[in-house]
């Protein structure tokens, strides 16, 4: 199917917007220790880890929330002092021993959070402010539903004096840790802290779509979703269309529970959901959803698609993807659908439909014009019947005064004419003048003689010979146009008289 001028230009020029409104992840706190419990702290200014009796990093234990879920981020009280440089960081580890007694961190970390300046920590002694880490990208890593862990913070890098809040009294339900000679041990004190797991709402990576969807074709969207926290986390995926201008526009939806497809919005009637759409499982993380739909109406032109997507906590997230595809209203079936598409390109919408309206409403005088109006465009075409018909008689007659004139003189040039056979019994005229023996060259012989004449006629004319040439040549092609031009007048002739009709109808 063929695009109109308009929509292919504007295919050319159209450049294709991908808005993000909202893909942000949500941290929820898994358990603190918060800094209205603050009465001191403890230091940690060796470079981690520690293989002397310098503490190089501080940690609290906690339980994490009854689902699995990743790390997301940490938090800790902390000032810098002097000319301290270099960047800390957050870790988690393994809990061994007795939770809120006796416990510590044990391995290797599982991840480590993105490193923070220490020039950002507020300086001077006891001058603490709450100091973010997050966990990024692969760091974020799952904990188990009701497992203990340890949530640390680091020196990691050159020159550290600085202090981790501390509290006493009741304490958290965890206890606290240091490192030093290489190994965790329980420090006896809590640690202001809070960590946070974390919730990524759904990815938007891709939509892809028919380059055109025309009237009442079915036509595809398909949109990658990706989901850090499982495919089995999202909720709903949404389709908005907006035909130009939003005009129109229809909302499908792809729900999680019962794999479902249904239409979600269709406040002008545009659109029918189609049953092939589906959705299709690329890993443990990311979904392809396909909608299949037909457009049975409205503006047609570049057309937005809208794509939310939800996840089981409400984190969502919206991309409008500008000019994705072109809705055409041209299609070859039926007729009137081929009308309607013809007079669109111009800005006529619905072409059929109002002129119908227009001609029911007119009276019964039209009726009556247009009865007289049709009797005269047939009498227009039975006048053009005339011109053929006398161009054709007329060609007829002088075909055959040819034909008859041809037989004539070839019956001469034969000898089978019967005004020369039998009395004068001259025979075949060709074989008399040994015609077989020389007509090979009377081509060459006529070209002979026309460069011949060309100087004896010349003398007799302005300009020379070069004009002679001349003057011949435009005498061949005036009787060559001579006869195109008869042929000419006469179809001018029709052609004048049906467009004579139109300012009769208008």
């Amino acid at each position: 199917m063929k695009l109109s001028k308009i929509f292919l230009f504007a295919l050319i020029v159209s450049t294709f917007l991908v808005i993000t409104v909202s893909a942000e992840p949500e941290y929820f706190l898994i358990d603190s220790w918060s800094e209205g419990n603050a009465t001191g702290g403890l230091t940690f200014n060796q470079l981690h880890p520690s293989a002397n009796g310098t503490v190089s990093g501080r940690g609290q234990s906690f339980t994490m929330v009854g689902t699995n879920q990743r790390i997301g981020s940490a938090k800790f009280y902390l000032f810098r002092s002097g000319g301290a440089t270099g960047t800390v960081r957050a870790g988690v580890y393994k809990h061994t021993g007795v939770f809120g007694v006796n416990g510590k961190p044990i391995g290797a970390a599982l991840s480590y959070s993105d490193s923070v300046d220490i020039l950002t920590l507020n300086n001077g002694f006891g001058n603490y402010g709450i100091i973010t880490f997050n966990f990024t990208g692969a760091n974020q890593v799952e904990l188990n539903a009701t497992t203990n862990y340890f949530i640390t913070v680091e020196r990691n890098a050159l020159i550290f004096r600085g202090q981790v809040g501390e509290g006493v009294g009741p304490g958290d339900a965890g206890n606290g840790a240091a490192y030093s000679n290489s190994a965790w041990v329980n420090s006896g004190s809590d640690h202001i802290y809070y960590a946070y797991y974390v919730v990524n709402a759904p990815e938007i990576l891709s939509v892809t779509s028919d380059t055109t969807i025309s009237l009442n074709v079915p036509g595809w969207i398909n949109t990658t979703i990706r989901d850090l926290d499982g495919v089995t986390d999202l909720t709903t995926v949404d389709m908005r269309v907006q035909t130009p201008g939003n005009a129109e526009n229809f909302t499908l939806r792809w729900t999680q529970a019962g794999d479902a497809f249904t239409e979600l919005s269709d406040p002008d009637n545009i659109c029918t959901l189609n049953p092939e759409s589906v959705r299709a499982n690329i890993n443990a993380t990311t979904d392809l959803i396909s909608f299949n739909f037909n457009i049975t109406g409205g503006q047609s032109g570049l057309c937005d698609v809208r794509i939310t997507a939800i996840d089981d906590v409400a984190a969502t997230t919206t991309q409008l993807f500008a000019d994705e595809f072109t809705f055409s209203y041209f299609n070859f079936n039926p007729t009137a659908d081929l009308v309607d598409a013809a007079f669109e390109q111009f800005g006529i919408i619905g072409y059929l439909t109002t002129i119908t309206t227009w001609i029911s409403g007119i009276s019964n005088r039209f009726e009556s014009s247009l009865t007289r109006l049709l009797e005269l465009i047939l009498l227009q075409f039975t006048v053009i019947e005339q011109v053929y018909n006398f161009f054709t008689t007329w060609a007829t007659d002088l075909f055959a005064i040819a034909l008859t004139f041809s037989t004539f003189y070839h019956q001469i040039m034969d000898g089978t004419s019967p005004w020369i056979q039998p009395i004068y019994a001259i025979g075949n005229f060709w074989d008399l003048i040994g015609y077989d023996s020389w007509a090979p060259a009377a081509p060459a012989l006529l070209f002979i003689w026309w460069i011949y004449s060309i100087p004896e006629r010349a003398k007799q004319t302005v300009g020379g010979e070069i004009q002679v040439f001349f003057n011949d040549i435009n005498t061949a092609i005036g009787l060559i146009s001579y006869f195109v031009s008869i042929f000419s007048y006469v179809a001018n002739t029709i052609i004048d008289r049906v467009y004579g009709l139109f300012p009769a109808i208008t």
